[in-house]
């Protein structure tokens, strides 16, 4: 039984190890011809350096997602945050730039029934944001990723640490 165990360890290794990028732009292309209202999808994934004690785990934290500006100003009861941890995005001139993102916490219940093709965009990162040990191979173990329908830029660095 457990040689049984460790060949399907093997097997399932080896296929996540067998992800590429180039798929996942596959993936993306898609999700970005089925929401078109998305200009770009961000998150870091890393495994932090300190944790209060507790274990320093790989986590792929959850995906800010910017929407075009079209769309906001379609919906304007529609709640908007800075995607960088509260703190105002400038242009290359320092002009403060609006807020584009919205995130599974700030989407509210009735936003979702007005708007299901945005709950819907949502779920869908949801489900493949719990592959984390894909996302980890294939994006690498400290990475800020920036997903847009032109391209995938991955930065890798010192993230959470």
């Amino acid at each position: 039984m457990i040689e049984q165990a460790m060949q399907l360890h093997k097997r399932y290794r080896k296929m996540v190890e067998g992800f590429t990028q180039e798929q996942f732009e596959g993936w993306f292309n898609e999700f970005f011809r089925l929401y078109p209202f998305i200009a770009k999808i961000t998150w870091e994934q890393y495994a932090p350096s300190f944790n209060d004690g507790d274990p320093c785990t790989f986590d792929v934290h959850d995906p800010d997602i910017e929407l075009t500006p079209a769309f906001i100003a379609e919906h304007p009861e529609l709640e908007v945050t800075c995607s960088e941890y509260g703190y105002e995005e400038e242009d290359d001139d320092g002009n403060p730039v609006p807020d584009r993102c919205i995130s599974k916490y700030s989407f509210t219940k009735e936003q979702q029934k007005a708007l299901p093709l945005v709950a819907d965009a949502l779920s869908s990162l949801e489900d493949l944001f719990k592959a984390e040990d894909i996302l980890c191979a294939v994006f690498g173990e400290n990475a800020k990723v920036v997903v847009t329908p032109e391209q995938i830029d991955v930065v890798t660095d010192e993230c959470g640490n």
